[in-house]
C-alpha cells in the first residue's frame, strides 16, 4: 500500500511530501524544474497547476520514490529525499 500525504507546493523550489510505503513514511521533495520536465511544461508557477501534474504524474513519481528508497536506504526520515532525473528509470 503507497500513499502521497502532507502535499505541500513552493513555487521556488518545488512540492513537499510524504510518502507511505508498506510501514515506512519517508520525506520527498520533487525539483520544480524536474517536474517542469517529466509534464514537457514551463513556468508552473501556480499552485493549482503544479498540483494538477504532480497527480498526473502520480504513477512515475512514485515509481521514481521507489528508485530514491533503494539508492538511499538509511536517508535520515525527517529530511527530504530529492528526487532526480536518474530515478525515473
Amino acid at each position: 500500500m503507497s500513499e502521497f500525504s502532507n502535499i505541500r507546493f513552493d513555487p521556488n523550489n518545488g512540492i513537499y511530501f510524504e510518502i507511505t510505503i508498506g510501514e515506512v513514511t519517508k520525506n520527498i521533495f520533487l525539483d520544480i524544474l524536474l517536474l517542469e520536465d517529466l509534464s514537457n511544461k514551463k513556468i508552473i508557477t501556480i499552485e493549482g497547476i503544479a498540483l494538477t501534474l504532480f497527480y498526473g504524474l502520480r504513477t512515475t513519481i512514485f515509481r521514481m520514490c521507489i528508485h530514491a528508497f533503494n539508492e538511499n536506504p538509511s536517508w535520515p526520515k525527517d529530511v527530504p529525499l530529492p528526487l532526480l532525473k536518474k530515478h525515473n528509470r
